[in-house]
């Protein structure tokens, strides 16, 4: 009697991690489908959420939790969420235990996460490859990050503008995640798939923890999955790899026998292989389309009061520099602290509309002109005018983006 029980351990814990895969990566994938995740998905969510502050407050002692929606993965309500799920899924395999009496399907559970997960890993990668090209997860070095001290970047900072870079290097990373990904929905090619997402994913893993990038979860947790997606061919890879012996690698079937069965299986197929990478594809060139818009005032601009008599108000507010990018207007005072603003709307002849961040009701007007190479910029901003004169730096006026690719290096342009 004891040796039984010592032997249903092993399955015990290997079904709660079942389950805790299966908590970790729901809703996916009805969180594509338009208005389920708003209208459907949200009463789970919201559940969920409650359920993780109770257990941080109430389990784990953690008094002030609260969810942070900032960009981070690896906030505390993300940590204590990882203790949650471990939680649920333990008093779920409990609860099947006794319901199953002990004969928990482990082999159908395992096959229905492993294909679960499968798809799952490969939407992911694909999604954060196509994140990859254009102005998109790594954009290119903006203005204000040409301008910012080498040594003021944080080690994420440093990582990103370093991607950003190089066109090409961000392509090869973007297909590196996209073809594993696009390999991992079709049963076939699942094995070379897994292999490469391996290799992608452990990866993404060492920049995430060597960059301090908050994504250490989440990028942990996508390596998890493609340890186990690859791990029923394990013993035929290393027969194959290491001892040199013939095998064969068994691919599963699907055992669906009956009309209604096959037609659901292509419609859910046709959903994740075709709908949801194609949407993906879409709203990524959307995006890449806005941020890439041009402003034809971007520049970084160095300035001084005005001299010239011919304007109507002398200048009573000073900023020694104004960065332009994009729809950001930042001006710097002589201590050189900035001054926050949004553009809201771009005119003819350089006329501008900003505003402060978190108050788009009151617009300031600003004017940007040139005459011979010589910049002044305008404008009266909480009751403070502004009349500057000065130079216009472009990209094209740091060496970073002006020195290009060379065949040829007679020395190493390194300083």
């Amino acid at each position: 009697m004891i040796n039984s029980s010592r032997s249903n351990i092993p399955n015990f814990l290997g079904f709660s991690l079942f389950i805790y895969i299966i908590l970790y990566i729901f809703p996916f994938p009805l969180d594509y489908l338009p208005g389920v995740d708003y209208y459907i998905l949200g009463y789970y969510k919201s559940l969920r959420d409650q359920i993780n502050l109770w257990v941080g407050i109430h389990v784990l002692g953690i008094v002030d939790l609260e969810q942070q929606i900032n960009g981070s993965g690896d906030t505390t309500f993300d940590y204590v969420m990882v203790v949650t799920y471990s939680m649920v899924s333990v008093l779920l395999s409990m609860a099947l235990w006794l319901f199953f009496r002990g004969n928990l399907p482990i082999e159908k559970t395992w096959r229905a996460v492993i294909i679960y997960s499968r798809y799952y890993l490969g939407i992911t990668l694909i999604s954060y490859g196509l994140a990859k090209f254009g102005e998109g997860q790594f954009p290119s070095p903006r203005l204000d990050s040409l301008e910012q001290l080498y040594g003021d970047f944080s080690p994420m900072g440093l990582a990103w503008r370093f991607f950003g870079y190089s066109a090409t290097y961000k392509s090869f990373m973007g297909l590196a995640e996209i073809i594993p990904g696009l390999l991992l929905l079709f049963r076939r090619t699942t094995v070379l798939g897994a292999l490469l997402a391996v290799a992608v994913t452990t990866n993404i893993v060492l920049v995430n923890f060597s960059f301090d990038v908050p994504v250490k979860l989440f990028s942990s947790h996508l390596l998890l999955f493609s340890f186990l997606i690859l791990s029923p061919f394990a013993a035929d890879l290393f027969r194959f790899l290491v001892l040199n012996q013939p095998t064969q690698l068994r691919i599963s079937t699907f055992p669906l026998q009956n009309k209604w069965g096959k037609i659901s299986r292509i419609l859910i197929k046709a959903y994740l292989v075709l709908l949801i990478p194609l949407s993906m594809g879409f709203s990524r060139s959307l995006s890449n389309k806005f941020n890439a818009s041009a402003n034809q005032w971007e520049g970084v601009y160095q300035l001084e009061p005005s001299l010239n008599a011919a304007d109507s108000a002398i200048s009573d507010a000073y900023w020694g520099k104004v960065i332009v990018v994009h729809k950001s207007f930042v001006g710097y005072n002589r201590s050189n602290e900035p001054d926050y603003y949004q553009i809201k709307e771009i005119h003819e002849g350089g006329k501008l509309d900003i505003y402060k961040y978190g108050n788009e009701e009151t617009l300031y007007p600003v004017e940007i002109s040139e005459q011979l190479g010589t910049y002044t910029i305008k404008g009266n901003l909480n009751k403070k005018n502004y009349r500057l004169t000065g130079s216009r730096k472009s990209k094209s006026d740091y060496a970073l983006m002006s020195r290009g690719f060379h065949w040829i290096n007679e020395y190493p342009f390194n300083r």
